[in-house]
């Protein structure tokens, strides 16, 4: 059996707004209604998206010397989205698999037009937060290099109408992923991890031959799965 699952009501402290709803003149008669002491009550939950155009002044004292406040980094242009437009972009593309063009058509929309991303900057933004990644992705290499045992593996993905390769390497606990235009071995010693495990290590993957030869250490483990 399904339930439907319903919303409760609000208390009555976490009320933000009242609406009231009444007829004014009676349809009939045409003479002003009066309210009685029975009130019907619906609750609903809304959102407002407010833009703001900040601006920031870096002002100049002095107390015989001159001092300048230092202008932070997410502030050198003259004018610039902020970060939390910048989350939402990066959010959209990566948690949501939404595409770039219509990220920006969302952002659009629910600012009213006042906000409209150009699809180049949105893209410049996956590159930058990657090199924000650069040393979590270091951190990340350096424990599944310390697992007994790895799995990985590719899969067929397109760029630019072009096959290439996504590329997983992980356990149930972590998981790293990478790309690269093809499949080989040229990639995975680019990718630092294979060619730094010992004979202890295990390695997991779907027979790929690339794995038997002499360079790397590391047992190889076939999943028939």
């Amino acid at each position: 059996m399904s339930y439907k699952h319903t919303l409760k009501q609000f208390n009555d402290n976490e009320i933000d707004e009242i609406i009231q709803h009444r007829i004014e003149e009676c349809p009939i008669c045409h003479s002003s209604m009066k309210d009685t002491e029975h009130i019907r009550i619906k609750d609903e939950y809304t959102f407002d998206i407010i833009v703001k155009k900040v601006r920031h002044q870096f002002i100049e004292t002095q107390c015989g010397h001159i001092e300048k406040i230092s202008i932070p980094k997410q502030l050198l242009s003259n004018n610039q989205y902020e970060t939390g437009i910048q989350a939402l972009a990066l959010a959209l593309m990566n948690e949501g698999y939404v595409s770039i063009n219509r990220t920006a058509s969302i952002i659009k929309g629910l600012t009213h037009k006042q906000i409209t991303p150009s699809e180049r900057y949105i893209s410049k933004l996956n590159k930058r937060l990657y090199q924000c990644l650069e040393t979590f992705e270091y951190e990340m290499k350096k424990e599944i290099i310390k697992l007994k045992i790895i799995h990985w593996d590719d899969t067929v993905i397109f760029v630019s109408t072009n096959r290439a390769c996504l590329r997983f390497y992980g356990a149930k606990q972590i998981a790293y992923y990478t790309a690269h235009i093809h499949k080989d071995k040229e990639g995975l010693d680019e990718d630092g991890i294979l060619s730094l495990l010992d004979e202890k290590t295990i390695v997991v993957h779907d027979h790929n031959k690339v794995n038997y030869n002499e360079e790397y250490e590391f047992r190889n483990a076939v999943c028939i799965y």
